[in-house]
């Protein structure tokens, strides 16, 4: 992976549960605050659980009451690789320029620099290896090739970084 701020970026995301300050547990007006850009909510039938896809990122919300709460969101670098366009708004929406792909083994460097990768377990999902954190207060999921995804990436590039909540989101 080419990039301190990208490296440092992915680490920070897999290890703390935050994107830009955010994650489980966050209110739908902190997350729009902290991630600007167009974007599309899609609600369940059932008016709980709200969806908001900024295309380079998707982040799930449960009504608690009268509120949002973030349940998890997901980075989805996979089309990053493939869409300089989208790569751009994320780099302005987010402040991070990412390389056209991220490479599993060296997203796992950094994260041994951090001592996250010893926390790691492995599961193969058909297609994809799932790399799995879990932190005290948020659990990440890395989600890498297991084969090639022409043209944009790579077996081992890492396809998307999810985060949930380690526990119940509801105070």
């Amino acid at each position: 992976m080419s990039g301190t701020a990208a490296a440092t970026f992915l680490v920070g995301l897999v290890t703390t549960g935050r994107l830009c300050g955010v994650g489980p547990g966050s209110s739908l007006a902190e997350a729009g605050a902290a991630v600007r850009g167009p974007f599309v909510d899609d609600v369940d039938a059932s008016g709980r659980c709200l969806r908001r896809d900024h295309g380079f990122a998707e982040f799930s919300f449960n009504a608690e009451g009268a509120e949002w709460v973030m349940s998890a969101m997901t980075l989805q670098l996979h089309r990053l690789a493939g869409n300089p366009g989208l790569a751009r708004r994320f780099r302005d929406a987010v402040g991070v320029a990412f390389p056209p792909a991220v490479v599993w083994p060296d997203l796992r460097a950094s994260l041994s620099a951090q001592s996250a990768a010893e926390c790691l377990a492995v599961v193969d999902q058909g297609g994809f290896i799932e790399h799995r954190y879990r932190g005290p207060d948020a659990h990440a999921s890395v989600l890498v090739n297991d084969e090639d995804h022409p043209p944009a990436l790579r077996r081992g590039d890492v396809w998307s970084v999810d985060v949930w909540a380690a526990r119940s989101t509801k105070a």
